[in-house]
């Protein structure tokens, strides 16, 4: 369910963060795969019937990506706009900050969609192809 990997840059943790929904995986890989903390902030609104799945009406879209410095780990998120609503024209223009145990610690709204992201090493400038709601592109450094 398209799922969103990132590395801290010293190479001993791992998030894994779900597209549908809100599920947050942190582990450290420094000596093999340890679970350091699953958090649900919103399940996939998914039904299963018959050895196949669909989505409910109720289903968010949740983590967009993550960018990872070795104290945090940062999403693009939106945890407001239902996946069937076609009309919205700007998603994914919230940052959201987790500590490594996945507690949220801040969350950075933007006016603009953010497509794909990095955080700098100090976790406070964030790098970003965005887009207005003209359908325009841009390159941008967000200060956090």
């Amino acid at each position: 369910m398209q799922p969103y990997r990132a590395t801290s840059p010293d190479g001993s943790k791992l998030a894994v963060a779900s597209g549908r929904g809100a599920i947050l995986e942190t582990f450290s890989i420094e000596s093999g795969i340890e679970n350091i903390q699953t958090r649900y902030f919103i399940r996939p609104g998914i039904e299963i019937k018959d050895m196949s799945y669909s989505f409910t009406d109720a289903e968010v879209w949740g983590f967009g990506g993550l960018s990872a410095t070795d104290k945090w780990v940062f999403s693009i998120i939106d945890l407001k706009h239902r996946c069937i609503d076609k009309s919205v024209q700007l998603i994914f223009n919230d940052i959201a900050k987790f500590d490594w145990s996945g507690k949220p610690l801040a969350l950075y709204h933007t006016p603009y969609q953010i497509n794909c992201f990095c955080v700098d090493s100090k976790g406070d400038l964030v790098y970003a192809v965005t887009q207005d709601s003209e359908g325009c592109y841009y390159l941008s450094k967000i200060s956090l």
